[in-house]
């Protein structure tokens, strides 16, 4: 493990999947935003990864945390927690 960030051209590639799989996951699903109680579950699971930069950053991925654990379609790098599917 690194201290250090991907590169900016790694990062970029990483947050264009990300938006395209927010788009999809909202468009064919259904799904937008997590549940308030996902979304802080999903913070406090970051916090405690050795991956996390400690501020906002996952140094896995490169992307903002407190962005990304928000969307449905997103998953952590690592597999600590899933794509979100509303069973309701």
């Amino acid at each position: 493990m690194t201290n250090e960030l991907p590169s900016v051209p790694e990062r970029m590639l990483n947050l264009t999947k990300s938006s395209l799989e927010v788009l999809q996951g909202y468009v064919f699903e259904g799904q937008w935003q997590v549940p308030d109680e996902i979304y802080e579950h999903r913070l406090k699971v970051c916090s405690t990864c050795d991956w996390y930069d400690g501020s906002v950053y996952c140094r896995k991925c490169g992307c903002p945390m407190n962005h990304k654990a928000k969307y449905a379609a997103m998953e952590c790098p690592m597999g600590y927690f899933p794509k979100y599917k509303d069973t309701y």
